[in-house]
């Protein structure tokens, strides 16, 4: 048992000192009661060491170290005296007291074992960072962001990866602010034109919730209906259509894929005009129903647009308009029957069947 007037001059030690004291260590890695008794009344006697014992057996858990063989004083000599050996700047005197020499033996022990505790925390970071490599989760977290096309509105504007990206009234896009590693992921609901940056290694990925549209450097075009019919028209570049039934899809410029609500599809040619002319502010209808025409309209210019009278079932209207002020729609569309008529007040408008 160690006795307790040994250790008096702990309360001149520093974090070094207390990591390469035996009896300091044994009460950290093997705690008892004559150990246990000591340090509990030490620290009692002398609280402005707590921070430093507190540290210096953190430290001493954390790398949970085997002991090391213990080496004689002898042996310490002889590493001590190769390595003055080798060193040829050093002078070796003999005339020392022994005591003197057991001071030194001391000192050159403790510098031995934070030499030591060094290198085993090292080892012990480096494989808890390989660790956490190995483990760290495949998902990548990134700020998601919306951006929002209220109906009168278009937005025009660029991802991190310098896709360029339009997207039609009524419509919206969520994508994370930073794109992952393997792919470039974003949720349409809506309408929207894309200009996609050719990237290899990420491939672009538009979802749906009916489908996905999987393309590496392509412009296309992403409509959602409200009847819930479904369009991709490819203007350029190729893509790759997945549904939810496990159909895979290629697309080839100038072709168009449409899915109805039932996730039934064909493939069809496209009037480039027609599908993707609202990105450059050119309203365009084609053979439109008065439904659809009601529905452009409002969409276009944010407004309520009624409609009164009886059209009849047979009635259809095309026209194209370069981003003219609505006054001069209702105009032309007036203008295209001698029974139609129009009013326009502020955000709301009609159109007349008489």
């Amino acid at each position: 048992m160690k006795s307790l007037d040994k250790h008096w001059k702990y309360e001149d030690y520093q974090l070094e000192d207390f990591l390469a004291d035996e009896f300091f260590v044994e009460w950290i890695k093997n705690p008892n009661d004559n150990n246990k008794h000591f340090w509990e009344k030490w620290l009692a006697e002398h609280p402005e060491k707590r921070k430093t014992v507190l540290l210096a057996g953190d430290m001493l858990r954390r790398f949970n170290y085997k002991n090391a063989p213990e080496l004689s004083d002898k042996s310490y000599l002889d590493i001590f005296e190769k390595v003055i050996r080798e060193s040829p700047q050093v002078v070796i005197t003999t005339s020392q007291p022994k005591k003197s020499f057991r001071r030194w033996l001391f000192s050159f022990r403790q510098i031995a074992a934070i030499i030591i505790l060094g290198f085993t925390g090292w080892l012990i970071f480096e494989l808890s960072k390989t660790k956490i490599e190995e483990e760290k989760p495949k998902e990548f977290f990134s700020e998601m962001v919306k951006r929002n096309a209220a109906p009168g509105t278009k937005l025009t504007f660029i991802l991190e990866d310098g896709s360029k990206i339009f997207l039609n009234a009524g419509s919206e896009l969520e994508f994370p602010k930073t794109f992952e590693e393997g792919v470039r992921k974003v949720k349409l609901k809506g309408e929207a034109y894309f200009e996609i940056t050719e990237d290899t290694k990420r491939p672009f990925i538009v979802n749906t919730g009916q489908l996905e549209v999987k393309v590496l450097g392509t412009s296309f075009n992403v409509k959602e209906s409200q009847n819930g019919e479904l369009s991709i028209a490819l203007v350029s570049g190729k893509v790759q259509i997945n549904d939810q039934k496990g159909n895979q899809l290629m697309l080839d410029p100038k072709e168009m894929m449409v899915f109805n609500a039932e996730g039934e599809f064909f493939k069809a040619g496209f009037d480039p005009l027609e599908m993707t002319g609202w990105k450059d502010k050119i309203l365009v209808f084609s053979s439109d129903s008065i439904e659809e025409v009601e529905n452009k309209i409002e969409n276009w210019y944010g407004v309520q647009l009624d409609v009164k009278g009886n059209f009849p079932d047979n009635w259809a209207y095309s026209g194209v308009y370069n981003d003219e002020m609505l006054e001069n729609v209702l105009r032309g569309i007036s203008l295209s029957s001698s029974h139609i008529d129009f009013t326009l007040s502020g955000k709301k408008a009609s159109i007349t069947y008489q």
